[in-house]
């Protein structure tokens, strides 16, 4: 792997974070980035590239009203490779400059004591100095710099590495002889005032031990920035047992005992070939339960259920998921809509992050704006059918409006709000309703100005939907064109659009600021609209 991905793993094996964090500390100025500079976007290809080998996993979102950024933890096997790649030598010269630094950093950081990294690196590159040292021909031309340059920097590499040894190891050593002064005083061969002094000065001295390395190392030493990494609450609701998650969503349902029945499969170690020669089907029909595109029948978990020889408990809770995802959702009736699932993820979801380049996402739409934008794009649409597509939509917005709403964010790009769909007045109308929204606390939408220039994510519309820990549903990114919607849910595919989503993010005005830009745009709309409409 790339230092990128070793920094990204040993931080995540110190403390559970999300990626913005972890791209704060390998930033020009941050506490990592003084040794060597990672950028933003590296990073979260490192957290990709590290959740498909299964190194990290996402732990869980984190809360507030800003982008829902989600906090990794390391798994297992990840936390052995973090420690194997800590102890391991560099093996060329040329990277002390930035492997061993970063390792050396990454050791001072979480308080532990890099003498034995010191002496493996040592002993490994003793060999390559008395090669490079070693008599030999006089070389010709440029092979004679090159020579010079590798010996100046092999006995510079040793210089390094005997001068840390010999700070770590005088810190030690005052810290040892700190100790048995304390001991001393403890076995009563001197005063209490003594003990006092001497715990004092011992506990300077481990602390000058902890930070005076990291200091010679980057000239200065910074601590995590304030909240930047936070350790994730703890929720009850992830540990196993925990009933299904509350809410009616039979989409939600069909995804969760799909995703429950792979793991029952999984955790037989059968394949799908296997259990559909048992169940006497084919094995397209059992991957499509278990990814959800078909919907199951209480038969076919039943079969599951024994074939998998699950407890009573558990089958009876299968049953019931099987029975709630055969519960017709409200849009069934609207056939046209072509949303099915959209809308009852879009219904179960607990965080909703989406971006838009031409309109408006339509959980903020007038019924005016709706009809305006359904008519574009399809003006040979039946009148009835555009009317029941502009119904669902209004119903839609009832999401926002429960008890418990999804959090929800908006990135919206400039054209969005000059584009003045239905005319100047219908525009004015729309866009007071999203500041409503946002007065009203059921979304927070940023502006993307024309001055921000080319930014991440700028051609198309999608929607990352997030789900509640106790749901065992994956996020997913739903895809809308014109040859047709997708929905992603591979964990590369969801690394990828959290990273744009960062970088819209960096792009974008803060909320504050976009809700006065916003204004600012109604209101020379409302200006205009009298003219226009005369």
């Amino acid at each position: 792997m790339a230092l990128a991905e070793w920094t990204v793993l040993v931080l995540l094996s110190q403390r559970p974070a999300h990626g913005f964090a972890v791209s704060q500390l390998t930033a020009p100025d941050g506490e990592l980035g003084r040794i060597w500079r990672i950028p933003r976007p590296v990073i979260y290809r490192a957290i990709g590239r590290l959740v498909e080998a299964d190194l990290i996993t996402p732990e869980s979102v984190e809360p507030g009203l800003g982008p829902q950024r989600t906090i990794y933890r390391v798994t297992a096997q990840g936390r052995l490779e973090a420690e194997r790649w800590l102890s391991t030598p560099v093996e060329h010269v040329r990277d002390i400059r930035s492997h061993l630094l970063i390792k050396l950093a990454l050791l001072y950081r979480a308080g532990r004591d890099p003498a034995d990294l010191l002496r493996r690196q040592r002993a490994a590159l003793e060999p390559i100095a008395r090669a490079v040292q070693a008599p030999r021909a006089e070389p010709d031309g440029f092979e004679e710099i090159l020579l010079a340059w590798r010996r100046a920097t092999a006995a510079a590499a040793l210089g390094f590495l005997d001068e840390i040894a010999a700070k770590t190891e005088t810190g030690r050593s005052l810290a040892r002889a700190a100790v048995r002064r304390v001991r001393a005083v403890r076995l009563g061969r001197t005063g209490p005032a003594a003990l006092v002094i001497c715990l004092t000065i011992l506990g300077l001295l481990l602390l000058a031990h902890a930070i005076g390395p990291v200091r010679w190392l980057s000239q200065r030493h910074h601590r995590w920035r304030a909240g930047a990494l936070r350790a994730p609450r703890r929720d009850p609701g992830r540990e196993r047992g925990v009933a299904a998650v509350t809410g009616t969503s039979p989409t939600a349902r069909q995804r969760e005992l799909g995703t429950r029945l792979r793991e029952l499969r999984a955790e037989r170690g059968m394949t799908v070939e296997e259990v559909a020669g048992r169940l006497l089907c084919s094995a397209t029909k059992i991957s499509r339960l278990e990814t959800a595109a078909r919907r199951p029948s209480l038969r076919d978990v039943r079969d599951l259920c024994e074939l998998y020889e699950v407890g009573t408990a558990t089958s009876a809770e299968l049953m019931d998921l099987a029975r709630e995802a055969r519960a017709p959702g409200w849009w069934t009736r609207y056939d046209d809509l072509n949303l099915d699932p959209y809308i009852g993820l879009e219904e179960a979801a607990v965080a909703i992050t989406c971006f838009s380049l031409s309109y408006l996402p339509g959980l903020l739409q007038t019924r005016d704006y709706a009809v305006g934008i359904i008519k574009t794009v399809a003006p040979d649409m039946n009148p009835q059918i555009a009317g029941h597509r502009a119904e669902a939509r209004m119903r839609r917005q009832l999401v926002l409006e429960k008890a418990d709403p999804p959090r929800y964010h908006v990135f919206l790009d400039e054209s969005v709000l000059r584009r003045a769909v239905g005319g100047p007045a219908c525009m004015a109308a729309q866009l007071g309703k999203v500041l409503e929204a946002v007065r009203d606390g059921r979304a927070a939408v940023q502006v993307i100005p024309f001055s921000a220039g080319a930014y991440p994510a700028a051609d198309g519309y999608f929607v990352l939907l997030e789900f509640g820990p106790a749901a065992g549903l994956w996020p997913v990114v739903f895809v809308e064109g014109l040859a047709g919607n997708q929905y992603l849910e591979r964990r590369a595919e969801i690394a990828r659009y959290r990273e744009a989503i960062e970088g819209l993010c960096a792009s974008a005005l803060s909320s504050a600021d976009s809700a006065v830009f916003i204004g600012e745009v109604r209101d020379g709309l409302t200006k205009r609209a009298p003219l226009r409409s005369g």
